[in-house]
Order: C-alpha cells, then sequence, then structure tokens
C-alpha cells in the first residue's frame, strides 16, 4: 500500500480552512461549500459522537438546576460539567483524547498527588465555553438540537434536542455525579472521579446504559425519523451511508481500510469516490459501484476531490510565480516571470511526462488526445481511460510536484489539462449545476477549465495564454479576496507600477474532507470497529444499518 499512498495524493500540511485562515485565492469557499452541503453538522473540529448529546444535555440540565441568570453563571455550570466529563474519560483510558487533553492531563497529574482533582478549570484556556463554544456550539445548532435566549445563553431545543438531553440524563442517572449532586462541586476525590467512567465519559456510550441515547445519536445523524426533511439532512444521511458501504465492500474484501492518517483514509474513501475504485493492499484495484439512490450525493463527492485538483493547480501556479518572484525588492513585471516559468525546465517536463515536448498549448492539447472542445461523450471516455496508474493521472502529476517554476509550472498546466479532458464535457451535470448555482463568484472547475478552450486556437501560444490565466485566476482573485477579508496587510503578493512583488512564500494545501471525523462517530455509534492499528471494519450493528438504509432510501 505504501506504492499506492506516494502515487495518490498526500497531505503535506493540513490546513483548516473553512472559512478563512491560508487561502490566498479563496479557494477553500467551494470546498466548504461541498463539505457543509453533504455533511452539515460534522465539521473537521468534532469527532466524537458522545460530545453532542453530553452538550446538548449541559444546556438542559444547567437551565433545569442552575437557572442561570446572568451568562457567566452559565458558563461556571458549563465549565464545571465538561472538565468532569474530560477528567473522567482521560483518567479511564488514558488513550482517549478528550476536548483540552495537554490542560486535563496536568490537571490529572496534579489530582494524584495531592488526592484532590479540579474539575473547575477551562479545559482551553482560551475558550470560556472550552469545547463547546471552540468546536461543537455550531455543529449542534445546525443539528437542531439548541437555540439561543435574549440574554445570550444557549438552550435545547424543543423535539430531538429535549429528547436527546433526557436520553444522556437517563444513561448517567444512576451515577454518584447525579445522585450525589457533583456537578456542584469544585473538586473530586479520586474515587470520586474513578466512579464517573462507567457512565459519565465519552467512552461509556457504548454501555447499555446509554443505549437510548445512542439510538437518538443514530436517528440525528442519518436523519431517520424525519426521512431528511431537508437536502442538507438527506445528504448527510446518504454520505454517512457511502461511507459505510465503502467499509463494507473493504470487510468482505478482507482489506479493511488504514484510518491512521488523514492522506491513507482519503486514498480508501475519498479518491476510492473519484476512481470508482477500491484499494487492497496488494495495489489491485476493485471497481466500486455506490448505492444506485446515492448518485447525486456519490457525485458532489466527486466535484470535492476534483475541486482539490484544480486547487493543487492553481495554488501551484501560484507557488510557481511566487518562487520566481522572490525577494526582488522591485518585484517583476508578468512578462518575465512568464518567460522564467516557461523556460527549458518547463518543457522538458513535458518531454519526461508525455513522452514529447509541448511547444505551444495546443499541441499540448492534442498529446493529451483532444482535437476539439470535449463533448460529454469525450470526458467520460478520458475519465475511464486516465485512471490513478496512468502515466499522467492526477496523482502521478502531483507525485512529481517540485519547488522549481518551470517544472512546478508544466506540471499544474497537465493537470488542468487532464481535469479539462475529463470533466469540460460534464458542467452542465445536476452535482457540477448545484455548485454554478451556488458558488457565486469563487472559483471551481466550472469557472476554470472554460478557460482552456482558448487554447485549441493555432495562435495559442504559452507567451499569451498564461499571463491571461494567471492574471484572471491568481493575480485579480487574490487582490479580490484580500479586499473581502480587509486582510490587505497580509497578503502573499501585491503589485506596484505593473509589477509583482511577494509578501510571502505560499504552498499548496489540500482541504479537508471531513470524513476523519465521520468514521470516528461511526465507530462512536458502534457501527463499525476500529483495530489497534487504526483500520476498520463494518460491524454487524453497521450491516443492519447499512440494509435498513439503502432500502429505505430505494
Amino acid at each position: 500500500m505504501d506504492g499506492l499512498l506516494t502515487y495518490l495524493p498526500k497531505w503535506t500540511q493540513k490546513v483548516v480552512t473553512e472559512g478563512g485562515g491560508r487561502d490566498p485565492l479563496g479557494l477553500s469557499r467551494v470546498a466548504f461549500l461541498l463539505t457543509d452541503a453533504l455533511l452539515t453538522g460534522i465539521i473537521t473540529t468534532t469527532d466524537r459522537a458522545r460530545y453532542y448529546s453530553f452538550y446538548t444535555w449541559a444546556l438542559w440540565h444547567i437551565e433545569k438546576e442552575d437557572k442561570p441568570q446572568r451568562y457567566e453563571y452559565f458558563v461556571d455550570g458549563l465549565r464545571r460539567r465538561e472538565a468532569a466529563l474530560a477528567l473522567a474519560t482521560a483518567n479511564s483510558e488514558p488513550q482517549m483524547t478528550p476536548v483540552g487533553r495537554d490542560v486535563v492531563r496536568v490537571q490529572l497529574d496534579r489530582g494524584s498527588l495531592t488526592g484532590e482533582f479540579n474539575c473547575d478549570f477551562k479545559v482551553l484556556p482560551s475558550n470560556n465555553t472550552g469545547g463547546y463554544g471552540q468546536y461543537y456550539s455550531g455543529s449542534i445548532y445546525n443539528l437542531g438540537l439548541s437555540r439561543r435566549d435574549d440574554h445570550g445563553i444557549d438552550l435545547v431545543s424543543d423535539g430531538l434536542g429535549d429528547q436527546l438531553a433526557t436520553a444522556f440524563h437517563e444513561s448517567i442517572a444512576e451515577s454518584a455525579y447525579i445522585k450525589n449532586r457533583l456537578y456542584t462541586r469544585t473538586s473530586l476525590s479520586k474515587a470520586e472521579v474513578e466512579s464517573l467512567s462507567e457512565r459519565y465519559s465519552l467512552q461509556a456510550l457504548s454501555s447499555d446504559a446509554a443505549s437510548t441515547e445512542r439510538n437518538l445519536l443514530l436517528d440525528i445523524f442519518f436523519s431517520q425519523s424525519d426521512g431528511g426533511s431537508d437536502q442538507k439532512s438527506l445528504l448527510r444521511r446518504q454520505t454517512l451511508t457511502i461511507l459505510l458501504d465503502l467499509v463494507a465492500k473493504y470487510s468482505d474484501l478482507g482489506s479493511p481500510p488504514d484510518t491512521s492518517s488523514q492522506d491513507k483514509l482519503d486514498v480508501y474513501l475519498l479518491y476510492a469516490i473519484y476512481y470508482d475504485s477500491l484499494w487492497t493492499d496488494e495495489y489491485e484495484l476493485i471497481p466500486y459501484t455506490p448505492p444506485a439512490t446515492h448518485e447525486f450525493c456519490y457525485e458532489m463527492w466527486k466535484q470535492f476531490c476534483l475541486h482539490e485538483f484544480v486547487v493543487q493547480s492553481i495554488e501551484g501556479l501560484l507557488q510557481a510565480v511566487l518562487i520566481t518572484v522572490g525577494d526582488e525588492f522591485l518585484g517583476r513585471d508578468l512578462t518575465s516571470v512568464i518567460e522564467e516559468i516557461t523556460d527549458d525546465e518547463f518543457q522538458e517536463t513535458f518531454r519526461e511526462v508525455m513522452g514529447q515536448r509541448c511547444e505551444t498549448p495546443l499541441a499540448f492539447l492534442r498529446a493529451l488526445g483532444l482535437e476539439q472542445i470535449p463533448r460529454e461523450r469525450e470526458s467520460a471516455k478520458f475519465q475511464k481511460q486516465i485512471e490513478p496508474n496512468h502515466d499522467y493521472a492526477e496523482p502521478a502529476l502531483l507525485s512529481l510536484a517540485t519547488r522549481i517554476p518551470g517544472r512546478r509550472t508544466a506540471l499544474s498546466v497537465m493537470l488542468l489539462g487532464v481535469l479539462y479532458a475529463k470533466w469540460r464535457g460534464v458542467l452542465g451535470s445536476p452535482s457540477m449545476s448545484y455548485i454554478s448555482n451556488h458558488a457565486g463568484a469563487n472559483l471551481w472547475a466550472g469557472a476554470v477549465l472554460p478557460e482552456l478552450d482558448s487554447w485549441f486556437s493555432p495562435d495559442a501560444l504559452w507567451s499569451n495564454v498564461l499571463p491571461r490565466f494567471i492574471e484572471r485566476f491568481i493575480l485579480d482573485q487574490h487582490d479580490r479576496v484580500m479586499y473581502e477579508k480587509r486582510r490587505l496587510d497580509s497578503c502573499w503578493l501585491h503589485r506596484a507600477d505593473n509589477r509583482i512583488i511577494k509578501d510571502q512564500d505560499y504552498d499548496p494545501q489540500w482541504r479537508a474532507s471531513r470524513f476523519l471525523n465521520s468514521i470516528r462517530i461511526l465507530s462512536d455509534l458502534g457501527l463499525i470497529e476500529t483495530s489497534s492499528d487504526k483500520r476498520v471494519e463494518i460491524t454487524k450493528e453497521g450491516r443492519d444499518l447499512l440494509r435498513q438504509l439503502i432500502t429505505s432510501d430505494g
């Protein structure tokens, strides 16, 4: 499998760019648009199923028992309850990772020495409401489990929110934490902390006492009671169903997916969708077909993968431009930049990968096998033809990337050409129409790939198509995004007197799919089981639910 991992995309640096961060061209916006539509309520910082029920219960219990009249009293109640959960979780299983694990570990070590454990500390020193405020509040709200009153205090919502809070309370009702009102205390003894692990901890979700709570979480994540009352709920259910189906297929092959890292997970699950193939440890590709009723959801995840590759190609060009401009105080004009990034290294890279130099854009398109703007039939043919083991498939090109400007430029251009061949003819598909209707002025495949139509002109030269492309999709886009963010003091480049001046370096980034978070939640819910080496297989409960989901959606 290691050979395949070097061949397929890898996370050179994981960034969570769901609303900002290091995103000079705003390319995270469409990535977030897709993941938010497909996995609403599950984001890159939420990966434990019981936190959804715990925080919902905490809102409910604070209102019921503490009756806070001021916001700071609400914060005090939440802090004590969260600290106790974190202590119970980390104390019973040191390998477990509650929110604020480093702070919790310090408190556990200190309590072990004194015999008294502080349970009135902030698990996240930078956030008064801890993991709830930092990570989970938005997700819980988006799942319809919470609301906010006129004083800014979060409350549980009627319906599922109240039901989930009640179910959590029932699962811990017989614990000392409730019977002895330990939630009013600011410190606990060692025996009291140890007593919490059985019911009042993250891992206690798998206990018999938490069966009602667990079933309600399943109902919420899979939108079972309302049948997916809105599109996002339906797409989340179908995404989780596809993930279960993929894990089941791998289990049937005797080749369980490795989820020990984000890049390995994406190889087995995310890019399996893009290439319609499962990957075995023996580097064998097995065709995969999703449930027939999930086609739109499946195609939307293909669009996410496509966007990832578009990001790599455009940000690769940005990187080449920045490296070329370098630290020259007065910068460089675009013409001189183009001359350098289309040097002999540029053409030598074409010869190395495609077997020939491509002196013009038209020569390059013909080397790909294109004689005209591809239509639906041609794009479908290229999608089947350029599989991951092809010499110039997307992962093969990315595996060759370097910081040499001419080589980086050629690889970005080739990646754009491959994506153009595969997807230009299907820009009117339902999944692409969805993005078109929601992306606005943000960059995505449908806004970028048609630019290559002009490359079929006999008059097209690298010296005139690349300046137009870079001007439109890098320089102008960068300025627009920085202006919108009001971050003109934190740019990657700026222009003065028609010269480009570099402000800081940039390396292309992979955007997060949220698949790893989803897999961890499915594991917490008992639908898949994770081995000590982080490989996952579907459980009997997972297979039963999978059959039910496919049948009901059919």
